[in-house]
């Protein structure tokens, strides 16, 4: 049953999907919508990044709100700056200064 926790389940047009949360990118809020980046694969579906975050912070540790359009899994950053992020599939991510220490601090626990 423990696999099953770590499941992100979305549902489009009807049909639910699941993907691995550790194999989650991104979220990025694209209002009404909410689309989900996978190094392998992306879904767009209803729901805000609010309501997606709530959910993805009961089953992981290694996300973080990094703007007000982006959720990220920090184990795919492949660097950043104190302006923008970049991932590990090139996406430039731009970084708010607020979020700039919380970013810092869940990138390093995560290398820990």
């Amino acid at each position: 049953m423990e696999e099953l926790d770590s499941i992100f389940w979305i549902k489009i047009d009807g049909v639910f999907y699941g993907k691995a949360i550790e194999e989650i990118a991104y979220f990025k809020s694209m209002w009404p919508w909410v689309k989900m980046v996978a190094m392998d694969e992306e879904f767009s579906f209803w729901e805000s990044l609010a309501q997606v975050q709530k959910r993805v912070e009961k089953q992981s540790q290694h996300f973080i709100r990094v703007s007000r359009r982006y959720y990220i899994n920090v184990c795919y950053v492949k660097d950043y700056t104190s302006k923008e992020i970049r991932m590990m599939d090139d996406t430039v991510i731009p970084l708010t200064r607020k979020n700039i220490e919380n970013l810092r601090k869940k990138v390093h626990e995560n290398n820990e």
